[in-house]
């Protein structure tokens, strides 16, 4: 039995980048660049009005004072999306709206809510900086300047600004093909009748609501009963189509626990199989030729805490995200804690900041039967070291819970 750290150590070293592709921006979401994105042009790319205003020359209102205010004739009107062909001179001013082009002459923009418009004049009764309003040529980035970084997962945000340079595709890493195979003989699909000694088949969706949640694209699903013949072909066949595949139950060493066994029999090479945590003791991790997979424990809670501690790392690296996914901080426990063997817990926890402090309180319901705790929950105290009890307050880390 290994450590966590050792086992995710072990997992992240086989894990080899998927190549690039080309995608249409639109069908991008949630990939990762394989390559900087530069500015074809400067942004913004003209020099325009941040609001709905006036364009003006800021000497002209220099001594513009509440009781003398400076009057100024409208010469003009430049919409979004028009060229700024007037030119504004001394004591004269041009409509301006956002995002229009900023005429010649002018070198700030007055507010429509501060001026006095009568007839053809506008009034301004305070002076104007230099600049105001306006957003500048290149301000936010120059001409091929890097905008997107190579490795820079595509969010909605990202996609946007990729589309404000009229970027139509990126090359981005191909997704992972996964395919789950969760095993079991006691196992229905939900919407069937249950026999007196079944249940129904929670991992399945899951898992699968998991790996879409990281943007996972193409999964696929199979089931096998307790049989090892049985396993082996679906293992076969789960390999043959997958960068990785990953089994639910049967990781354990009862007598039909066969993943284990089914995974030999077909030539893959065990790296572990078994890691002192709780929950997820049973988790077993293999290679066949470049083909990774994942054996997580069939209780709910462990495959999904497991997923969360292994498999999200390995699928996330795979897809060229170079930033840290479980990323660790301090709060204080609400409560008290007690663990009985030297197992590394991960404890279901509810977060929340009080007095500007931040509290983990743990949940009620720890088995690994129990999802209950697992969807209230919000982060997992990381609790290691030999038994022990932890008091109320104790500073303790904490792994937030993030699917995405």
């Amino acid at each position: 039995m290994i450590s966590f750290n050792e086992a995710q150590n072990i997992i992240l070293k086989h894990v080899k980048l998927l190549p690039p592709e080309t995608r249409l921006l639109a069908e991008s979401r949630n990939c990762y660049l394989a390559e900087d994105i530069r500015a074809p042009f400067p942004v913004p790319r003209f020099d325009h009005s941040a609001v709905d205003g006036y364009a003006i020359r800021a000497a002209d209102v220099a001594s513009s004072k509440g009781d003398n205010p400076v009057s100024l004739k409208v010469i003009g009107t430049v919409k979004t999306g028009d060229l700024a062909c007037d030119f504004v001179t001394p004591g004269c001013a041009i409509r301006i709206f956002t995002g229009a082009m900023l005429p010649r002459g002018a070198d700030t923009v007055v507010m429509v809510e501060d001026v006095v418009f009568t007839n053809d004049s506008i009034q301004i009764l305070t002076p104007i900086k230099t600049n105001k309003n306006i957003r500048r040529t290149g301000e936010e980035f120059a001409k091929d300047s890097v905008c997107l970084h190579k490795s820079m997962k595509l969010t909605p945000a990202a996609i946007g600004l990729a589309a404000t340079l009229g970027i139509q595709q990126v090359r981005v890493y191909r997704k992972p093909r996964v395919t789950l195979v969760i095993t079991g003989s006691e196992l229905v699909e939900p919407g069937n009748t249950l026999g007196d000694a079944q249940i129904y088949d929670s991992n399945r969706y899951a898992l699968t609501a998991a790996l879409a949640e990281i943007g996972v694209e193409h999964i696929l699903t199979q089931t096998s009963k307790d049989d090892q013949h049985a396993l082996q072909l679906s293992l076969e066949q789960a390999l043959h189509e997958a960068d990785i595949v990953i089994t639910s139950g049967g990781a354990s060493v009862g007598d039909v626990d066969y993943v284990k066994p089914a995974l030999q029999a077909i030539g893959a090479t065990i790296r572990f199989d078994s890691v002192e945590i709780k929950p997820g003791k049973p988790t077993i991790f293999a290679t066949l030729e470049d083909k990774l997979i994942l054996g997580l424990p069939g209780n709910p809670v462990s495959a999904l805490v497991t997923f969360l501690l292994f498999v999200k790392p390995a699928l996330l690296q795979m897809m060229g995200c170079t930033v840290e996914s479980n990323i660790v901080h301090f709060a204080s426990l609400n409560g008290t804690l007690t663990k009985r063997t030297s197992r590394t817990e991960f404890v279901r926890a509810k977060s929340l900041l009080e007095d500007e402090v931040s509290l983990v309180t743990p949940c009620i319901g720890q088995e690994s039967h129990m999802l209950g705790g697992l969807v209230t929950a919000d982060s997992l105290i990381i609790f290691d070291g030999e038994p022990r009890t932890l008091t109320n307050r104790s500073q303790v880390r904490v792994l937030p819970i993030l699917w995405s």
